[in-house]
């Protein structure tokens, strides 16, 4: 019987030994995915809130709407990228453009072109 002790005895260190490591090693994987699966529940929560159309958001109970994300408009971004880009188009017109060439009567007797003061209009 003293031989049944021991063996249960020994069973029941090892299964605690077991259970401690299986804890730690929740731990570890509970600290390593939790934020990872908080940020995609979130980035999926506000998809989801984005395609709320306003009819369904009003009918809801104002717990529930306090707790959605807010709409954010990217109107206001889309124009200053919209702008960017023709300010960039309007200088890449002006370097392109052919510079008017200089009429032949401001030209000077050696060909020079003329100085701010050496023409008279």
């Amino acid at each position: 019987m003293h031989r049944t002790s021991n063996a249960h005895t020994d069973l029941v260190s090892d299964l605690r030994d077991v259970k401690d490591d299986l804890r730690d090693e929740l731990r570890i994987l509970v600290d390593t995915v939790a934020p990872r699966v908080e940020t995609a529940a979130q980035g999926m929560a506000q998809g989801m809130a984005d395609r709320l159309p306003d009819t369904v958001v009003d009918r809801l109970p104002d717990a529930v709407v306090d707790r959605l994300p807010i709409k954010r408009s990217h109107r206001g971004r889309n124009l200053l990228i919209l702008a960017g880009i023709g300010a960039v188009g309007v200088a890449a017109w002006m370097k392109m453009r052919p510079r008017p060439a200089p009429r032949p009567d401001d030209r000077t007797d050696s060909g020079d072109l003329p100085t701010p003061g050496s023409v008279e209009h």
